[in-house]
């Protein structure tokens, strides 16, 4: 388990553990079998204006265009958009996303932009019950065969 108070780092952390545990290795697509992503990030003002959120993705690009794209890293459903744009049904390994915000009207945002489901404020207790819906949900994502 690991927890960031940012998104710069939350996407550092990841990018460590699809090195350290790559899906050819058969590690999660995004290093972690479960993220869990708050909607409203808090993000001082001072880091916004600075652009210090703002990240270049040059992976997504069309053969011929040489122009940077940015994406918004200033609520959790922009990032979920960027983490979840190259998922493969054919990746037996998907990460299982989770978000999580305390207004209702954010749920909709959340699960469009491809969490897997959502969680109000406060979250569910943690506890078998819970471990067991987590699992069930990872599984059916992955469609999961052993072989």
């Amino acid at each position: 388990m690991a927890t960031t108070k940012s998104t710069k780092e939350a996407l550092s952390r990841i990018e460590a553990a699809k090195r350290a545990f790559p899906p050819t290795d058969r590690g999660a697509t995004l290093g972690f079998d479960i993220i869990i992503i708050e909607e409203r990030l808090k993000l001082p003002a001072q880091q916004l204006a600075s652009g210090i959120y703002k990240s270049h993705d040059q992976h997504s690009q069309t053969a011929g265009d040489d122009s940077a794209q940015q994406f918004d890293m200033t609520s959790g459903s922009s990032l979920i958009r960027y983490l979840t744009k190259g998922d493969s049904a054919d990746s037996m390994r998907l990460t299982l996303i989770v978000g999580v915000s305390a207004n209702k009207t954010d749920h909709t945002k959340l699960k469009h932009a491809g969490a897997d489901c959502v969680w109000g404020k406060p979250p569910p207790k943690m506890n078998s019950t819970l471990r067991n819906d987590l699992l069930e949900l990872l599984i059916k994502k992955r469609r999961y065969i052993d072989k």
